[in-house]
């Protein structure tokens, strides 16, 4: 099938959030303002920019843009100066960028060699920091206990809280809190407090409060105690820092381009039909009725309710553009089979705007996520193999050649990557899903995925889960093998 030239056009924007780890922002084309406690940095086409774990930050664009938010793994979160950076990105980098971007999405297996291109990029953005704005930021903790006590810290900047009080509304001791905090964001408890505060204060200086209103908002006596520690952190003042904001030099990078590697999809059998689209490249579509080759400028929309590899050759970069779900009112039935889509109607600039609108916060005003299932004409309008109910969530009957028990495992495990990726621990991911004890669910992780389920979340960080990010985990009704090793096992 042909689709045709049309897509959801308009201003794009992100709602105000705390970067949980550091990460880059790239500006694909247009332009766009990324606004940070120190102001307001314009980027253009091909630059990218840095943010700080911890930094406060919005991102604006125009019709025309195209803006890529590229979170970094967990050790490269504190490797980020204190300031904000901007750099030219080269041409040949930019598909290995979009590739990092796609590893960001949690679909893909995890390429444990990618800290090493992310790292020689950071480093090349940091070296073009000389004469940059400084920005204090603060990490943000992520076990329970250390989320608590940084919830309640920043709920009233102007209260000043001891650490001995900060660890009871924790439940921990003193010293169980300051480890968990040195350990998951660097800092002492007292001192990221130090860096929320002066964050929030240069925020409010910069929308236009005085230095006096500002200091008693985060919990300094005066102006002086305000400047003291502020500079104390970075060197320069608030005032300083605010008149230099949106001037961040423009640095160049050099470093070779290591290519995409070759990768694949975990085995996956999601709740809805999913759009996805061959940037470049060749992938091959496996499910158990049929096997299937898209390349460069092609689609495929993987079916709801069936077990579904993708297997993509070096060079390739595959990007889901939408979704919808069965039995919502969205559409009626699905697709049967993996359906080819033919894109070479539409501008590759379009298709990945529609990608981060749909799978990021960064979107289009009005954008849904069944948009691309709006533009194309023709789909199969067909009853899932294994219908799903209205939950969505149990299949009531196979006709793939898929055991009723095999399929529910490996949708077991796909709500697994969901719930880890969206920041879940081992522990409630296992009570969720239903298995007896944790290591029941440790041991079954292990085994269909190489790793434990807390190598998995440190690798793909608190993220979204691939495609069902806003809609209630259905478990299936049965738990299935507790150890079922390879894909296809009946």
């Amino acid at each position: 099938m042909t689709v045709p030239q049309r897509i959801r056009r308009g201003p794009v924007e992100g709602a105000s959030r705390r970067a949980r780890r550091a990460l880059i922002v790239w500006v694909c084309a247009g332009t766009a303002g990324v606004g940070t406690a120190a102001g307001t940095t314009r980027l253009s086409a091909g630059q990218v920019m840095l943010i700080a774990a911890g930094l406060r930050y919005r991102i604006r664009g125009g019709e025309d843009a195209v803006v890529i938010p590229v979170e970094l793994p967990g050790e490269l979160a504190v490797a980020v100066s204190t300031r904000t950076a901007v750099a030219a990105l080269p041409e040949q980098l930019r598909l290995r960028l979009l590739f990092e971007f796609a590893q960001n999405l949690g679909y893909l297996r995890p390429v444990l060699e990618r800290t090493d291109f992310l790292r020689s990029l950071v480093a090349e953005i940091i070296a073009a920091q000389s004469g940059a704005v400084p920005v204090p930021v603060a990490p943000q903790p992520l076990s329970e206990e250390a989320s608590a006590v940084a919830e309640k810290v920043m709920a009233d900047l102007s209260v000043n809280h001891s650490v001995a009080q900060l660890a009871d509304i924790a439940g921990v001791s003193v010293r169980t809190l300051q480890r968990r905090f040195r350990a998951e964001t660097t800092l002492s408890v007292s001192r990221w407090i130090t860096r929320v505060r002066l964050n929030e204060a240069v925020a409010l200086i910069a929308r236009g409060r005085g230095l006096q209103f500002a200091a008693h908002a985060t919990g300094y006596p005066g102006t002086s105690e305000l400047i003291r520690a502020y500079r104390a952190e970075t060197g320069t003042t608030p005032v300083a820092a605010i008149s230099g904001a949106g001037r961040a030099p423009v640095g160049e990078i050099r470093i070779d381009d290591p290519g995409v590697p070759e990768n694949e999809t975990w085995l996956n059998i999601n709740r809805g039909d999913i759009v996805v689209w061959s940037v470049t490249g060749r992938a091959t579509v496996t499910t158990d009725r049929r096997t299937i080759g898209i390349v460069a400028g092609q689609g495929v929309v993987l079916p709801a309710g069936v077990a579904v590899h993708v297997a993509m050759e070096a060079g390739t970069v595959l990007l889901p553009l939408g979704f919808r779900y069965p039995g919502t009112g969205e559409y009626d039935g699905a697709a049967r089979v993996p359906t080819i889509v033919d894109f070479s109607g539409f501008d590759p600039v379009e298709l990945v705007r529609t990608a981060v609108s749909t799978y990021t916060h960064i979107a289009v005003e009005g954008a849904r996520h069944d948009d691309i299932f709006r533009n194309v004409p023709g789909v199969r309008q067909e009853s899932p193999v294994g219908e799903i109910d209205q939950s969505g969530g149990r299949v009531r009957a196979r006709g793939d050649g898929v055991s009723r028990q095999r399929h529910s495992y490996v949708r077991r495990m796909t709500l697994a990557r969901i719930l880890l990726a969206q920041g879940r621990s081992p522990t409630e991911t296992a009570r969720t899903l239903r298995y007896s004890h944790a290591a029941a669910f440790t041991r079954a992780f292990l085994a269909e995925h190489g790793m434990t389920p807390k190598q998995y979340a440190q690798l793909t960080g608190s993220r979204p889960g691939s495609f069902l990010m806003d809609e209630r985990t259905e478990v299936p009704g049965h738990p299935g093998p507790e150890v079922v090793p390879g894909w296809m096992n009946p």
